[in-house]
């Protein structure tokens, strides 16, 4: 379990975070939205160990997070959105070996055959095993995404934050996305941004809604979907059209 307690933090600007107590279990896919400037970002990147000057304590399966190194974090949780990694030039495959390295116990990553293995197996899940010779800046967006969430996963890393997994996507690609997000939640738990509410309401096990630095509310797939907080998180009046089992939020 992901565990957040007490947890404070402010930028010079006066922006901050504030939130009293958070949890997220294993084997769960929760999505984080809200409106732009609400601290999303800067919580993800907080339980993901990128920003570490917070007051508060972040725990997974009870280890807190400012305690372990590099490598430890690494095979617990990782933090990732494809523009930090678009540019390098690097071949996929190679990206993906940069995942083993929190898995080695020398400075140097020297894959073995266990490592090329996962690698493989990765490329299969994710349908990049012809395209593993590529150069990152040589794929489509899509692929790009793609090869973000196979990284992870030859990782092997128990909590993986994507930041807006679906921008810049066609809608084709961003049901390609989503429907692998939820086909693979079993393998790692995902908390995922988004700013579309369709997108979230699709996937969502736990939906987490964010405003001013703060978690205002959390509620399961099972439960009432209540539009009333949706309209009050985004300042703006909707309607809701329900269809079978899913639903359509509009305006």
């Amino acid at each position: 379990m992901l565990r957040v307690k007490n947890l404070r933090f402010s930028y010079s600007s006066g922006f901050g975070l504030s939130v009293d107590e958070f949890s997220i279990s294993k084997n769960s896919l929760n999505v984080i939205i809200g409106p732009n400037g609400s601290g999303k970002t800067t919580f993800a990147k907080i339980i993901s160990g990128l920003i570490s000057d917070y007051g508060g304590t972040i725990e997974i399966d009870g280890k807190n997070i400012k305690k372990l190194d590099i490598k430890q974090r690494g095979r617990l949780i990782s933090y990732i959105h494809k523009r930090m990694v678009k540019n390098l030039s690097v071949s996929v495959r190679d990206f993906l070996r940069m995942g083993r390295y929190v898995h080695k116990d020398g400075l140097f990553l020297n894959p073995d055959k266990k490592d090329e293995e996962i690698i493989e197996e990765t490329l299969q899940i994710v349908d990049l095993h012809s395209k593993g010779e590529r150069i990152l800046y040589e794929l489509s967006d899509g692929e790009l995404q793609r090869a973000c969430i196979a990284k992870v996963l030859a990782q092997k890393t128990q909590y993986t934050v994507l930041d807006e997994p679906t921008s810049a996507l066609d809608l084709s690609h961003i049901a390609e996305i989503l429907n692998l997000l939820i086909k693979l939640k079993n393998k790692t738990t995902f908390i995922v941004i988004l700013h579309d509410i369709n997108e979230a309401v699709k996937i969502y096990d736990n939906l987490i809604c964010m405003n001013g630095g703060r978690i205002e509310c959390v509620w399961k797939s099972d439960e009432y979907f209540d539009l009333k907080k949706i309209e009050k998180l985004f300042k703006i009046k909707l309607s809701i059209f329900d269809y079978g089992t899913g639903k359509v939020v509009y305006f």
